[in-house]
């Protein structure tokens, strides 16, 4: 009995004490709702890669009224710079059928249009020179063909990433060369020699490979 008397005064004293201090309370601004905590990622974010290579197979059908039609085979290496969904290109290529060898040089611009679940489409259009030879004998009449061009390549290519680094693409497109300097040969005796607009072709261009980014 002395016990719970004594707890009860205890308890009372107590009451007492804090009976004229005012209660404390700490005042702060309530989350806003639909809001998550404010967390400290453990994860890095990863940047998209700018700069990339392609190396595939090229193709050309040219198709020329005056000096007839070839079908081109042979290999690409590009390299590009994107600035987002812009971005710039070079590019050389080595082409042949046997008879006909050409190495073309490239470069321009290209716009990427769609960029979604590893898949990507983009146009490119530029600039290019060429040189075209071709040589061999016709009717026992040895000849030999030697021209410089200036062209202008529009393609479109489409591409997925197998990963942020490696993918696999595919291009169609179209190219128009314009003839700056020819020389012309039949049995060793030159017939022509500069500018001839006759000269001129244009066809369709393709190809496929792979594309490393960094």
């Amino acid at each position: 009995m002395k016990k719970l008397v004594l707890a009860g005064v205890v308890g009372l004293v107590s009451a007492t004490a804090f009976a004229d201090k005012p209660l404390i309370i700490q005042s702060s601004t309530p989350a806003t709702l639909g809001t998550s905590p404010n967390y400290v990622s453990s994860q890095s974010q990863v940047d998209e890669n700018k700069f990339s290579v392609k190396l595939g197979y090229a193709g050309t059908k040219l198709d020329s009224s005056n000096l007839g039609k070839a079908r081109l085979n042979g290999f690409e290496i590009a390299g590009a710079y994107d600035f987002n969904d812009f971005g710039i290109w070079a590019k050389y290529e080595n082409q042949d059928d046997g008879a006909v060898d050409t190495d073309q040089y490239s470069a321009g611009a290209q716009y990427k249009f769609y960029n979604q679940n590893n898949v990507y489409v983009l146009g490119a259009a530029g600039l290019g020179y060429a040189n075209i030879k071709e040589s061999g004998v016709d009717n026992a009449v040895s000849y030999k063909f030697d021209a410089d061009y200036l062209f202008i390549p529009v393609s479109v290519e489409a591409g997925y990433m197998f990963t942020n680094n490696i993918g696999a693409y595919a291009s169609l497109g179209y190219k128009w060369f314009y003839n700056r300097d020819v020389e012309y040969y039949e049995n060793g005796v030159k017939l022509v020699d500069g500018k001839e607009g006759s000269a001129d072709i244009n066809g369709v261009s393709y190809g496929f490979g792979v594309r490393v980014a960094f």
